[in-house]
């Protein structure tokens, strides 16, 4: 299997197990979705690759072959981007939009984004920065989507 499928797949199994925790009834959210489906082209994915990993990720749900524990499938993300501040930085950023994509926060998401804080050996204050800047883009995508929204359905 390919390496960045595999990826791609824990990722998505991440985001959607934060989009999870964020909703009252534990389903995901389809906006919150989308960005992190959208978000895999930051980490040099194609569209096709991007299809493949969620087709990989839902082949394994329904077969019930995903991970169940989620620290290994967060260990395996933090061992790849180990060596790489960039990427540890965008996956806090990425995890912190898909947390506030409903534009509020509970503490079960608080505590799923800070768990990788630890995962990544990150600094409290740098932790906050980047959390406030993943806000910064929920809060953006969700002006883009009304936006979009709006416009398509004017036309």
């Amino acid at each position: 299997m390919n390496g960045k499928l595999e990826f791609g797949c824990d990722y998505l199994q991440i985001m959607r197990s934060l989009e999870a925790v964020g909703d009252t009834n534990g389903k995901w959210d389809p906006v919150a979705d989308a960005a992190a489906r959208l978000f895999l082209l930051q980490w040099g994915f194609s569209i096709q690759e991007i299809d493949d990993a969620n087709k990989l990720f839902w082949d394994r749900l329904q077969k019930n072959a995903l991970e169940n524990d989620l620290d290994v499938v967060a260990t395996r993300i933090a061992d790849h981007i180990h060596d790489d501040r960039p990427a540890q930085e965008r996956l806090v950023q990425q995890l912190a939009a898909v947390g506030e994509m409903d534009l509020k926060v509970n503490d079960e998401e608080q505590n799923f984004v800070g768990y990788f804080r630890d995962k990544l050996d990150m600094r409290q204050s740098e932790f906050t920065k980047l959390c406030e800047q993943g806000e910064a883009w929920a809060i953006a995508l969700d002006f883009f989507g009304q936006q979009y929204a709006k416009n398509r359905k004017a036309s």
